[in-house]
């Protein structure tokens, strides 16, 4: 019994080193590449990374983002980072323009329905109702263009590989 228990705490304290020394990425990631880092003190942070990021990698350069491009690492705006102070670490995929697109169409189908039933109900006296079809073919583009540029305003992350 004693050398179950002696077993599981030896097992327990060797499974926190084990947990420090995961890596950060397992292939390489580009310079230039736009990142965001979470910390262990629960704080984040944007920039473009200013040397490639290799596997096993003890720190990394980073130029914060948004802002001016740094022109080397000595800039004012260039960080260094020990890999062992992070705790998330992920890629810019872009920006949620499509999604964006999409709600935004949604919305203007929506919306060119409720115009329609509003001038329906104007027109009382009417024996032909008007077409869907006007009121759509203006609301659904207007909401694609007013959602794909709303969306472009955020940011799209995936985790690095």
């Amino acid at each position: 019994m004693r050398t179950a228990i002696l077993a599981v705490i030896l097992l327990c304290c060797g499974v926190a080193p084990l947990t420090a020394q995961h890596q950060l990425v397992t292939q390489s990631v580009d310079s230039g590449t736009l990142v965001r880092i979470q910390f262990d003190s629960g704080s984040a942070v944007r920039g473009r990374l200013l040397a490639a990021l290799q596997p096993g990698a003890q720190a990394l350069q980073l130029c914060l983002y948004p802002g001016r491009r740094c022109s080397a690492a000595a800039d004012a705006r260039a960080r260094t980072i020990e890999t062992s102070a992070i705790r998330g670490f992920e890629l810019s995929a872009g920006s949620h323009w499509g999604t964006g697109a999409l709600i935004g169409g949604v919305l203007g189908f929506l919306a060119g329905g409720l115009v329609h039933g509003l001038v329906l109900d104007s027109d009382v006296g009417d024996e032909h109702p008007h077409s869907i079809v006007p009121y759509l073919a203006r609301t659904v583009p207007a909401g694609v263009l007013v959602g794909a540029l709303v969306g472009s305003g955020f940011d799209s992350w995936r985790h690095a590989p």
